[in-house]
């Protein structure tokens, strides 16, 4: 892991920022841009963490809670479409932005068919990349929170289903003693 949050970094966090509650994971083997991005994103207070490949991204999202994931398409070994594909079975709540190099916009629909939030081009423009992450950190708290509405909905109708169906065999007991009580001589 490369600088996950050093002390030197510190005072850039310290400032209030909107984006501090943010946890964003850098991952690209390009050194200079992993470092160039991370600067940007530290600048509006954006706290970030870099990985250089996707194993190593792997093992900092076992490690760590993090939001989101902006990562290169082209990278050695795992590319970046197949981390958005491990990334969205394990960790399936992490907003996903694939970045390229490449200005090809079927690349970016494939990415996005694939479960991306966004697909950003390079070179990265600071205030591109944080409203591509508002974005796509709202998207997700809009889901999870629909997703916590249907659930509890569902108990609601659950629960309320049980009460009726209680209410229900009452009625029928009692209906069978009056029935009872009605046919005696």
């Amino acid at each position: 892991m490369n600088n996950p949050r050093g002390e030197a970094d510190a005072g850039l966090e310290a400032i209030s920022s909107p984006y501090a509650s943010w946890d964003v994971l850098i991952v690209d083997d390009e050194n200079s841009y992993r470092a160039a991005l991370a600067v940007m994103l530290r600048e509006v207070g954006i706290p970030c963490m870099t990985a250089a490949s996707g194993d190593e991204a792997l093992q900092v999202l076992q490690e760590r809670k993090i939001n989101a994931v902006i990562a290169d398409l082209q990278m050695p070994g795992m590319s970046g479409l197949e981390l958005l594909a491990k990334v969205h079975v394990q960790h399936p709540n992490v907003v996903f932005l694939m970045a390229t190099g490449v200005d090809d916009v079927r690349i970016g629909v494939e990415a996005m068919k694939r479960g991306a939030e966004d697909y950003l081009v390079k070179p990265l423009d600071r205030d591109a990349v944080v409203a591509a992450l508002e974005r796509a950190l709202e998207r997700k708290r809009l889901h999870l929170e629909l997703e916590d509405y249907r659930r509890r909905l569902e108990e609601m109708v659950s629960e309320r289903t049980q009460q009726l169906r209680t209410a229900l065999t009452q009625i029928e007991q009692g209906t069978k003693t009056l029935y009872k009580h009605l046919a005696r001589p």
